[in-house]
């Protein structure tokens, strides 16, 4: 079987969860003896390959021509959907303030035409305005794939939802998020060394893309009277207006580092010397950061999206991630409240790279067994009209 992995074109110069998600499962296939190559351009020949594995949903118009340019040639497409709940995206102070100019720009024509002068009918036209940009091509790339591979049952009911494709879950398999519990801890470099140095011990760690759908602005607010606490945020855009944002609210508090982007082979120690992991993430599907700072003895703080419950049960400390006293409770909890060792087993048994590969194989062999029955049935059929036009 020979396989061809998608995605974003900036997949491997702008790293982040779905980046490891698709090189970990490309070298775990790998392992189990297929060939897989990785193809980051929208129309490229797909002719040799059995398979094409598409990944990420969200990036709606490099996908629909990856998934288009396959159905052309004639190749059955697989889409790991990489999709969440993105409700909470048009509710949120933080991330409204720093959407684009030109959607700002949009939302105002809207509100001025319409004359909404009421905050939260703005807010419904906001939400509304996302719905319509983004149903139709989702809809159109989610009929026209094979099979979907979504992270959790949770993740495939909101795209059932979101979509109104209740069809969608005949046509699915679950694959985990996974980390790799084996792998090796590198020594650091010593640009990498001379951060960590820096920074003190028992410090509470997020680690991500610094933007506001993963609040990392709410967590400072949250932690505001608790200055003895160090909060570290290691990512990128700290550059940006929003991460501008954080490093004011980060000089009013005090005791708060920001890290610049660290490979990810040395994130293990930045890891291992804190104490709490912290994602308070308006969306996200089970978060790998969450998986990777458990198996280092590291809490976890999560919020309370389902997927929560499907990976971790009770065993992570659970936020609202709207609500800053739920995010600085769930905190100072998992602050205060030994490592937990079960969850750190949980993650290893059921949450490692070759399941999820195994599980993507399986679908791939789910898909062409019914293609090459397809494939008998329509031969068989055209030798029993030949034969019967022969007699």
């Amino acid at each position: 079987m020979r396989i061809l992995f998608q995605s974003r074109p900036n997949l491997l110069t702008e790293f982040g969860g779905d980046s490891t998600q698709i090189l970990k499962t490309k070298e775990a296939i790998e392992r189990m003896g297929y060939s897989v190559d990785l193809d980051l351009s929208e129309r490229p020949d797909v002719s040799k390959y059995d398979i094409v594995h598409v990944f990420n949903l969200q990036t709606f118009d490099v996908t629909k021509s990856q998934v288009d340019n396959a159905n052309r040639q004639g190749k059955p497409v697989v889409l790991s959907t990489i999709w969440w709940d993105f409700q909470y995206m048009d509710m949120d102070d933080d991330y409204r303030s720093f959407r684009s100019w030109k959607y700002q720009l949009c939302l105002k024509m809207l509100s001025a035409l319409f004359w909404i002068n009421n905050r939260h009918k703005i807010y419904y036209f906001d939400k509304l305005l996302f719905r319509l940009r983004k149903q139709k091509k989702g809809r159109q790339i989610l009929k026209s794939v094979r099979w979907i591979l979504p992270n959790s049952v949770a993740e495939l009911e909101i795209l059932a939802q979101d979509f109104k494709m209740p069809a969608l879950r005949g046509k699915s398999s679950i694959v985990v998020n996974a980390i790799d519990s084996e792998a090796a801890r590198p020594v650091l470099p010593e640009k990498y060394q001379k951060e960590l140095d820096h920074l003190p011990e028992n410090y509470v760690l997020c680690v991500g893309r610094i933007e506001a759908i993963k609040g990392q602005a709410k967590i400072i607010k949250s932690m505001i009277n608790h200055r003895e606490i160090p909060l570290v945020f290691i990512g990128r855009g700290i550059e940006k207006p929003y991460g501008q944002y954080c490093k004011q609210l980060a000089r009013e508090r005090g005791n708060v580092f920001f890290v610049s982007q660290i490979d990810h082979d040395y994130l293990w120690a930045f890891y291992q010397k804190a104490k709490v992991h912290v994602l308070a993430s308006l969306r996200e599907s089970p978060g790998l950061v969450s998986l990777e700072a458990a198996l280092y003895d590291t809490n976890i703080v999560t919020s309370f999206q389902a997927p929560t419950w499907e990976y971790f049960g009770l065993d992570a400390f659970v936020c609202d991630p709207e609500d800053l006293s739920s995010i600085r409770n769930a905190i100072m909890d998992a602050f205060h409240t030994e490592t937990n060792q079960h969850l750190k087993e949980q993650v290893i048994e059921h949450f490692n790279w070759m399941k999820a590969a195994e599980q993507t194989i399986k679908a791939y062999e789910k898909i062409l067994s019914v293609k090459k029955k397809c494939r008998k049935e329509h031969t068989d059929e055209r030798k029993s009209i030949y034969s019967n036009a022969k007699n």
